[in-house]
């Protein structure tokens, strides 16, 4: 996906087109702060936290820039999550921790089968 991103990136390539820049960039940082949130425990080992945390964070600056300069409605939303992706991922992994666990998920199961 970053390489797919940066061939649209370059305003002299024969594929520039920033809205595809900005559509896969928003992915990257969305996927980014979904493994860090929700699968925080394989992304820490497979050792690559620091990455996927950069990579977020420059990935939604980026669409926040584009929306600044589109006078996108969004703005501020990517502002926020450049600003605090770890906070946010952290606030994702606590709600996995709390609200999607086994245990949690398997209660309404209970009263079909019991």
């Amino acid at each position: 996906m970053l390489l797919q991103a940066e061939e649209h990136a370059h305003p002299h390539g024969d594929t520039f087109n920033p809205y595809a820049e900005r559509e896969i960039r928003r992915h990257i940082g969305d996927y980014a702060l979904f493994m860090t949130g929700i699968f925080r425990e394989y992304v820490q080992h497979l050792g690559v936290m620091d990455f996927y945390f950069t990579q977020g964070k420059d990935s939604y600056r980026l669409v926040r820039e584009f929306e600044e300069i589109a006078k996108g409605n969004d703005f501020d939303l990517f502002a926020y999550l450049a600003r605090k992706f770890e906070h946010v991922s952290g606030g994702l992994h606590y709600l996995k921790q709390v609200y999607l666990t086994a245990e949690r998920n398997l209660k309404p199961l209970d009263s079909l089968f019991g």
